[in-house]
């Protein structure tokens, strides 16, 4: 199987601090991309080259800041889940390009302890 044929990656139990770079750099065809652990911080940069990318799930990371302009080059999401985060500080324009979006789930994130949206 090439790497660009892998549509999904799920890792969980990750003992990074920061996104696996690896990653972005072999499979960057990635449809659906899973990482539950110990990331700390999440960027624009860490996921630019994910533009096909429809499914995002970092639940129970100890991220605390999610800035605006994180989900620029991922216009097809469609559902970010961010539970059990750390998060203290949303940026006010972070779902702007994302016309796709239909689930977000921020529950149990500090800044959003119960926020859970659905749109069918």
């Amino acid at each position: 199987m090439a790497n660009q044929d892998v549509l999904e990656v799920d890792i969980q139990s990750s003992n990074c601090e920061r996104f696996p770079k690896i990653i972005a750099d072999k499979f960057f065809n990635l449809r659906v991309l899973k990482i539950a652990g110990r990331i700390i911080e999440i960027t624009a940069r860490d996921l630019e080259r994910f533009t096909d990318l429809e499914e995002l799930h970092l639940p129970n990371n100890q991220i605390r800041t999610m800035w605006s302009k994180v989900f620029e080059k991922n216009e097809k999401l469609r559902k970010i889940n961010l539970e059990g985060n750390q998060m203290t500080f949303v940026g006010s324009a972070i779902f702007f390009n994302l016309k796709s979006l239909t689930h977000l789930n921020l529950i149990g994130t500090r800044c959003f302890p119960k926020f859970n949206a659905k749109n069918r």
